[in-house]
């Protein structure tokens, strides 16, 4: 007794109807996955972007309070005017108004007593902080307006120290991006 042709193509039909409806699903998942990571992708990029635009906002915060220093150094405001505000002994001069403990953000590395301040071997952020007094905050002393998109405003230190009778400063400032953990310090010398 053989098979009618009749029943072998509906058997064979449903064979092949079930053999889509797999490649179908493999199909569907391939594409669901790929749309996953494309989505993953996507939103790992827009975290880095995020990242780099805060990073780059920092930077700038703390080239701003190199500025500002260097403007508190020659005791001027933002506009080029002489500076209004000034420390309790005036303005910058040498090193006048530095000490130890980096009083009003002036720091001074002595080697001996009675002798000026020397280039300081090691950085002075690394012994008081940038986030907080003794540093200088950015303005303070030359009546720059508050920068925006920052956390907060930068800081400063000063190290004064002589060298071949000039007198040099050397600045280490840092800033802050939107989020507070997103920070950027910088240092520089400044010649008199």
């Amino acid at each position: 007794m053989g098979f009618h042709p009749a029943h072998q193509a509906t058997a064979a039909a449903g064979l092949q109807g079930g053999a889509a409806l797999v490649m179908g699903l493999i199909f569907l998942v391939i594409l669901t996955l790929l749309g996953v990571t494309a989505m993953q992708t996507s939103a790992m990029e827009e975290r880095m972007s995020g990242n780099a635009r805060d990073r780059n906002i920092a930077l700038q915060a703390a080239e701003a309070a190199l500025r500002d220093a260097e403007r508190d150094i020659v005791c001027k405001e933002i506009d080029g005017s002489t500076a209004s505000t000034t420390r309790t002994f005036g303005c910058i001069s040498g090193m006048t108004g530095s000490d130890a403990a980096c009083t009003d953000g002036l720091c001074c590395t002595i080697n001996a007593p009675g002798i000026a301040c020397i280039e300081p071997s090691s950085p002075v952020y690394q012994s008081f902080s940038l986030s907080s007094a003794p540093s200088v905050a950015y303005g303070t002393y030359t009546a720059a307006p508050a920068l925006p998109s920052v956390s907060q405003p930068p800081r400063y230190l000063i190290e004064p120290f002589r060298k071949q009778q000039v007198n040099y400063y050397r600045i280490t400032a840092r800033g802050y991006g939107a989020n507070a953990n997103t920070q950027v310090t910088l240092q520089e010398v400044y010649k008199e």
